[in-house]
């Protein structure tokens, strides 16, 4: 009986766990049609793929030949609460463009300009676009 209950248990926290993995793998796809600059590394325009890791709030920008990634934290963001979208937010200065932030749904990274450096311009893209 009482190996009984502990299997039941095990396949409790199994099928748990299982369910937790598969909320931190939600992605979104982002088409930014420039060349821009993120933490001193260079990114191609092009497609990216924007994932979010629930669990850890972390979202992760990979490009879509997979040679360029770069993970960040998020914390709550000013969007309304039922905003869902990917936003990546750039700031430029001339033809140079540099990722300014993240938003994933309700969450946003830290601004990863410097203030004052250039005007706010954004690449966006939401579920099913």
């Amino acid at each position: 009986m009482r190996s009984t209950i502990c299997r039941l248990t095990l396949i409790a926290v199994i099928v748990a766990a299982a369910s937790l993995v598969s909320q931190s793998a939600q992605a979104e796809t982002v088409k930014v049609p420039f060349a821009f600059t993120a933490n001193g590394k260079s990114f191609p325009a092009g497609t990216y793929t924007v994932q979010e890791n629930v669990l850890a709030t972390i979202v992760t920008l990979h490009s879509s030949d997979g040679s360029q990634s770069l993970s960040l934290s998020m914390g709550p963001g000013d969007p309304t609460p039922t905003d869902q979208r990917v936003v990546l937010r750039f700031r430029t200065s001339g033809d140079q463009h540099e990722l300014d932030s993240i938003q994933y749904g309700t969450k946003i990274t830290n601004r990863l300009s410097a203030p004052g450096h250039g005007r706010n311009k954004s690449a966006t893209a939401a579920s099913g676009q």
